[in-house]
């Protein structure tokens, strides 16, 4: 991999701490990132318009992403919500290596990549 172009996280104890807060200077982090080419996107279960409320200093610089997967705002642009039918859901999607093969201990939940 020569670059990395997204980085995603989840909202609840893992991007937001015990109390539902931002870890300081996650504004700046996020902007240093852009400029660097890389996308944040935050990631939840939640409805898309309360992660638009979390973040109104930084919409035109993050993704996010609502609906357990099911919406999407891209920064500055639209917004998508849709479903994918059962049958076309594998060939669109891959299983996600093992966490293992990410660097990371434990297991890992459920996932797809996007395959471009």
């Amino acid at each position: 991999m020569d670059h990395i172009g997204l980085i995603a996280s989840d909202m609840d104890y893992t991007l937001l701490d015990e109390n539902g807060q931002l870890p300081g200077g996650f504004a700046e982090l996020v902007r240093a990132l852009e400029e660097e080419g890389i996308y944040f996107a935050a990631a939840s279960g939640r409805p898309l318009y309360t992660l638009e409320a979390m973040f109104p200093d930084l919409r035109q610089h993050i993704a996010l992403i609502g609906d357990n997967g099911g919406g999407l705002r891209w920064p500055g642009g639209g917004i998508l919500h849709t479903r994918v039918s059962g049958p076309a859901f594998p060939g669109i999607c891959r299983p996600p290596p093992p966490a293992a093969a990410l660097g990371r201990r434990g297991g890992g939940g459920g996932g797809c990549l996007l395959q471009t």
